[in-house]
């Protein structure tokens, strides 16, 4: 089998890496913190607290307490609250208590004293009170009075004339959530709240950012926001007090994107291509800024499958020889799925024998987890070894988290699951980067397409496959997308054990020449 050269440069750091278990989030409670009185209320500082569940709620022994951990107050026992009940505690008059400061917070902690059920701080005084609006789910900010033990009052917040234009959750350079200004005034946008559809990942635009009139703002992930965005997912913007401005939700990628035409009010469609930072309407794009140069290959191309034969969202392909005959393999970015193509002369493609329906690549901690979400597959090659190696970014059963992994599987095992033999797990020697901007490619290079040709930075010397023992007979390419779109391009010397893969050394590299 014979790859292509690459004409880039790398620099690696390279470490023993084994697989580690993910930890499962504990789940909320349901009691929550409805409204403060800080100030000259009656008879002085009160918190209000609200069940917004279905079911009764046993209070005793819960704790408040406000910025000082010297400041604790136990409910009493037998406190108990029912659903859509109010229970308001005069936090300065009882006794045991303590007052409410100008610049505080409130926190109420489950019995054992340390879970934190629900907080809440501020910088100032309230002229009435802080109040959920609606009560037990809105975002707690100034009320038009204050309502202590019955249903808050508030004043519906001004709203900015900023809305979420587009959203791309699939297509290079990286996630991007785009604002535009609708207004006629500048938006100063400082502290406002980036949220995907879970409620546990949140992010403030930073202080000072003003959009102007009809102007547009970036938001990209691991710059701008700390989490990817998903098949099936919601982009919201939020005021900084938690009130909701504007949100999107998909339950399928864009193809590239998703984008409101006309700008900023018509309804949302898919773009004929990315317009970051312009109208989604078919306006002429920005120049490119000097340096990028055009693709230098040929401009010809040819489609091999006229009929669709993958699912909606494959993520790599790689061509091999077997037995002398020319064969792809393809893999599926949301299930794992991976196939294996023929190829004629004419360079038409079709399945293998038995390969129409593919093969489920899986984690080895789902061997007895058929309905396991699976890998977030990003790219599929073969070694010399004939094994088919799948990368992958994160687990899709949890989307937030980096799981960046190179599987190991055996296409000839049977099918439709199979469970890697075993997984290089490179989290821990890539740069932080969000949950879907790890991992983007991986190919596999044999020796003799390398030896004499790579320069080896931290041998000084051009690359002998005799400096790294045990590797196998090539080398592993693995690119990593980074917070600006770029491609960070990563070599590793891999050797294979019987329950993972270890990095033998540490690899600089670069490519002075072609033969």
């Amino acid at each position: 089998m014979r790859k292509a050269r690459a004409a880039l440069a790398a620099a690696v750091t390279v470490s023993i890496l084994r697989l580690a278990p993910l930890d499962a989030d504990a789940a909320p409670a349901g009691v929550v913190i409805n409204e403060i009185e800080s100030q000259a209320g009656s008879p002085d500082d009160w918190v209000e607290l609200y069940n917004p569940g279905g079911e009764q709620v046993d209070l005793g022994g819960y704790v408040l307490s406000d910025n000082s951990d010297d400041h604790r107050w136990v409910l009493p026992s037998g406190t108990v609250l029912a659903p859509s009940a109010f229970h308001v505690v005069d936090i300065a008059t009882v006794e045991g208590g303590f007052g409410l400061g100008g610049a505080d917070s409130v926190r109420l902690f489950a019995p054992d004293g340390v879970t934190l059920v629900d907080s809440h701080a501020w910088t100032q005084h309230s002229l009435t009170s802080i109040a959920r609006c609606p009560d037990g789910s809105g975002a707690l900010r100034d009320s038009l009075a204050p309502t202590k033990g019955t249903a808050n009052s508030c004043a519906e917040p001004a709203l900015p004339a900023v809305v979420i234009n587009e959203v791309n959750s699939n297509s290079a350079p990286g996630d991007y959530i785009e604002l535009l200004n609708t207004g006629a005034t500048p938006v100063d946008l400082g502290g406002f709240l980036i949220k995907d559809d879970d409620d546990t990942r949140t992010d403030a635009i930073a202080a000072g950012t003003v959009l102007a009139p009809g102007a547009y703002l970036m938001l990209r992930t691991d710059i701008d926001f700390s989490f990817g965005l998903g098949k099936a997912d919601t982009a919201r913007l939020f005021l900084p007090d938690g009130t909701l401005v504007d949100s999107y939700a998909w339950s399928a990628h864009g193809v590239p994107s998703w984008g409101r035409c006309p700008n900023g009010t018509g309804e949302w469609g898919q773009p004929t291509t990315l317009t970051p930072g312009y109208c989604n309407c078919g306006e002429e794009p920005p120049a490119p800024e000097p340096g990028n140069e055009a693709w230098p290959g040929a401009s010809a191309t040819a489609v091999l499958d006229p009929t669709a034969m993958f699912l909606e969202d494959s993520s790599g392909l790689d061509f091999t020889v077997e037995d002398g005959r020319a064969v792809l393999y393809a893999v599926d970015n949301g299930t794992g799925t991976f196939w294996k193509l023929d190829l004629d002369e004419a360079g038409r493609a079709s399945f293998a024998d038995g390969w129409s329906e593919g093969k489920r690549a899986r984690y080895a901690k789902d061997r007895d987890k058929p309905a396991a979400a699976g890998p977030d597959a990003e790219g599929i090659t073969v070694a010399g070894d004939g094994f088919v190696y799948i990368a992958s970014e994160r687990d899709n059963a949890d989307k937030g988290v980096n799981r960046n992994v190179v599987l190991k599987v055996d296409p000839a095992a049977p099918g439709p699951d199979v469970v890697a033999t075993a997984e290089l797990d490179l989290t821990s020697s890539l740069p932080a980067v969000s949950a879907n901007t790890g991992i983007e490619a991986v190919g596999w290079v044999p020796d003799s397409e390398l030896e004499g040709l790579l320069w080896d930075a931290a041998a000084k010397r051009p690359y002998s496959p005799a400096d790294y023992p045990l590797h196998g007979d090539g080398l592993f390419f693995v690119a990593v997308g980074s917070a600006e779109g770029l491609v960070d391009l990563r070599v590793y010397a891999a050797s294979v054990a019987a329950g993972f893969m270890m990095s033998s050394n540490s690899m600089g590299v670069s490519f002075p020449s072609r033969r």
